[in-house]
Protein backbone atom coordinates (compact mmCIF):
# COMPACT_ATOMS: atom_id res chain seq x y z
CA UNK A 1 0.00 0.00 0.00
CA UNK A 2 1.20 3.68 -1.54
CA UNK A 3 1.71 5.76 2.06
CA UNK A 4 3.84 8.78 0.16
CA UNK A 5 4.90 9.80 -2.91
CA UNK A 6 8.53 11.50 -3.29
CA UNK A 7 8.30 13.39 -6.76
CA UNK A 8 11.43 14.93 -7.22
CA UNK A 9 11.13 18.81 -8.06
CA UNK A 10 14.13 19.63 -10.88
CA UNK A 11 13.68 17.32 -13.95
CA UNK A 12 10.21 15.94 -12.54
CA UNK A 13 7.41 18.49 -11.38
CA UNK A 14 9.24 21.33 -13.12
CA UNK A 15 10.71 21.28 -16.65
CA UNK A 16 14.23 22.48 -16.17
CA UNK A 17 14.60 24.01 -19.40
CA UNK A 18 11.51 26.32 -19.05
CA UNK A 19 12.60 27.00 -15.28
CA UNK A 20 16.29 28.18 -17.22
CA UNK A 21 14.18 30.34 -20.27
CA UNK A 22 12.32 32.27 -17.60
CA UNK A 23 15.79 32.78 -15.30
CA UNK A 24 17.66 33.80 -17.66
CA UNK A 25 14.82 36.29 -18.58
CA UNK A 26 14.13 37.63 -14.93
CA UNK A 27 17.86 38.11 -14.47
CA UNK A 28 18.55 40.17 -17.15
CA UNK A 29 15.55 42.60 -16.14
CA UNK A 30 16.55 42.19 -13.00
CA UNK A 31 20.53 43.24 -13.18
CA UNK A 32 19.46 45.44 -16.15
CA UNK A 33 17.10 47.59 -13.62
CA UNK A 34 19.57 47.24 -10.68
CA UNK A 35 23.33 47.69 -12.72
CA UNK A 36 22.03 49.22 -15.98
CA UNK A 37 22.41 48.09 -19.41
CA UNK A 38 20.60 45.49 -21.64
CA UNK A 39 18.42 42.97 -19.97
CA UNK A 40 19.17 40.91 -23.20
CA UNK A 41 22.84 40.95 -22.75
CA UNK A 42 22.65 40.45 -18.87
CA UNK A 43 20.06 37.56 -20.27
CA UNK A 44 22.95 36.10 -22.33
CA UNK A 45 25.80 36.54 -19.84
CA UNK A 46 23.10 34.80 -16.85
CA UNK A 47 22.70 31.87 -20.11
CA UNK A 48 26.18 31.44 -20.30
CA UNK A 49 26.66 31.08 -16.26
CA UNK A 50 23.71 29.14 -15.71
CA UNK A 51 24.85 26.43 -18.39
CA UNK A 52 28.17 26.06 -16.96
CA UNK A 53 26.60 26.03 -13.13
CA UNK A 54 24.07 23.11 -14.22
CA UNK A 55 27.08 21.21 -16.26
CA UNK A 56 29.06 20.91 -12.64
CA UNK A 57 25.85 20.26 -10.80
CA UNK A 58 24.81 17.17 -12.98
CA UNK A 59 28.78 15.95 -13.14
CA UNK A 60 27.86 12.70 -11.86
CA UNK A 61 31.70 13.41 -10.14
CA UNK A 62 29.76 15.69 -8.14
CA UNK A 63 26.66 14.07 -7.12
CA UNK A 64 25.60 15.42 -3.84
CA UNK A 65 25.49 19.34 -5.83
CA UNK A 66 22.74 18.02 -7.99
CA UNK A 67 20.22 18.29 -5.14
CA UNK A 68 20.98 20.55 -2.31
CA UNK A 69 17.51 22.50 -2.37
CA UNK A 70 16.20 23.44 0.64
CA UNK A 71 12.39 23.47 1.54
CA UNK A 72 12.45 27.09 1.40
CA UNK A 73 13.42 27.12 -2.36
CA UNK A 74 11.11 23.67 -2.59
CA UNK A 75 8.57 26.12 -1.41
CA UNK A 76 9.16 29.09 -3.78
CA UNK A 77 8.85 26.91 -6.67
CA UNK A 78 6.11 25.37 -5.66
CA UNK A 79 3.95 28.64 -4.89
CA UNK A 80 5.53 30.16 -8.31
CA UNK A 81 4.06 27.29 -10.13
CA UNK A 82 0.56 27.50 -8.27
CA UNK A 83 0.70 23.94 -6.90
CA UNK A 84 2.42 24.24 -3.15
CA UNK A 85 -1.68 23.53 -1.36
CA UNK A 86 -0.85 20.15 -3.14
CA UNK A 87 1.60 19.04 -1.70
CA UNK A 88 2.78 18.35 2.36
CA UNK A 89 6.05 18.59 3.46
CA UNK A 90 9.05 19.51 0.96
CA UNK A 91 12.01 17.27 2.09
CA UNK A 92 14.97 19.83 0.93
CA UNK A 93 18.33 18.96 2.70
CA UNK A 94 17.52 20.72 5.61
CA UNK A 95 14.72 19.36 6.64
CA UNK A 96 16.64 15.42 6.63
CA UNK A 97 20.06 17.29 7.52
CA UNK A 98 21.43 14.65 4.69
CA UNK A 99 23.12 15.41 1.09
CA UNK A 100 20.41 13.69 -1.82
CA UNK A 101 23.36 11.82 -3.00
CA UNK A 102 22.37 8.22 -1.98
CA UNK A 103 20.17 5.60 -0.25
CA UNK A 104 20.85 7.39 3.25
CA UNK A 105 18.46 10.77 2.35
CA UNK A 106 15.56 8.55 1.47
CA UNK A 107 15.36 6.71 4.55
CA UNK A 108 15.83 9.94 6.23
CA UNK A 109 13.21 11.28 5.20
CA UNK A 110 11.15 8.15 5.00
CA UNK A 111 11.86 8.24 9.02
CA UNK A 112 11.42 11.98 8.74
CA UNK A 113 7.46 11.29 7.19
CA UNK A 114 7.18 8.06 9.35
CA UNK A 115 6.67 6.37 6.48
CA UNK A 116 8.16 2.63 5.69
CA UNK A 117 10.02 2.56 3.01
CA UNK A 118 8.00 -0.20 1.19
CA UNK A 119 5.21 1.81 1.63
CA UNK A 120 7.10 5.09 -0.20
CA UNK A 121 7.04 5.74 -4.03
CA UNK A 122 10.04 7.84 -5.02
CA UNK A 123 9.98 9.25 -8.78
CA UNK A 124 13.08 11.05 -10.66
CA UNK A 125 14.84 11.51 -13.25
CA UNK A 126 18.03 10.87 -11.97
CA UNK A 127 18.97 6.76 -12.52
CA UNK A 128 21.27 7.08 -9.40
CA UNK A 129 18.73 8.65 -7.14
CA UNK A 130 16.33 5.67 -8.51
CA UNK A 131 18.72 3.38 -7.44
CA UNK A 132 19.04 5.15 -4.12
CA UNK A 133 15.98 4.64 -3.36
CA UNK A 134 15.37 1.76 -4.13
CA UNK A 135 18.23 0.51 -2.08
CA UNK A 136 16.04 2.86 1.05
CA UNK A 137 13.56 -0.14 0.05
CA UNK A 138 10.87 2.09 -1.75
CA UNK A 139 9.61 1.78 -5.13
CA UNK A 140 11.04 4.01 -7.39
CA UNK A 141 10.91 4.82 -11.12
CA UNK A 142 12.70 7.42 -13.40
CA UNK A 143 10.57 9.32 -14.97
CA UNK A 144 12.29 9.80 -19.00
CA UNK A 145 10.24 12.16 -20.86
CA UNK A 146 12.71 11.65 -23.72
CA UNK A 147 11.64 7.83 -24.40
CA UNK A 148 14.88 7.09 -25.10
CA UNK A 149 17.08 3.78 -24.37
CA UNK A 150 16.47 3.39 -20.83
CA UNK A 151 15.01 1.06 -18.28
CA UNK A 152 12.12 -1.17 -18.97
CA UNK A 153 9.86 0.72 -16.34
CA UNK A 154 10.85 4.02 -16.87
CA UNK A 155 8.00 6.29 -17.34
CA UNK A 156 7.49 8.90 -20.04
CA UNK A 157 4.97 11.58 -18.05
CA UNK A 158 3.53 11.54 -14.08
CA UNK A 159 0.80 10.08 -15.84
CA UNK A 160 1.64 6.65 -15.99
CA UNK A 161 2.52 6.77 -12.21
CA UNK A 162 -0.99 5.69 -11.97
CA UNK A 163 -0.89 3.03 -13.29
CA UNK A 164 1.66 1.51 -11.82
CA UNK A 165 0.22 2.16 -8.24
Amino acid sequence: MTRAIFLDDGGVLSDNERRHEHWTRLAGEYLARELGGDPARWGEANRYAAARLMARLEDPRNRAGSSGATKADLDGYLRAEGTRDLFGTRYGVDVVDVWKDGPGFYAAAFEHARVRPDDAVVVDDKLHNVESARVAGARAFLLDRGGGPGQADALRSLDELVTKL
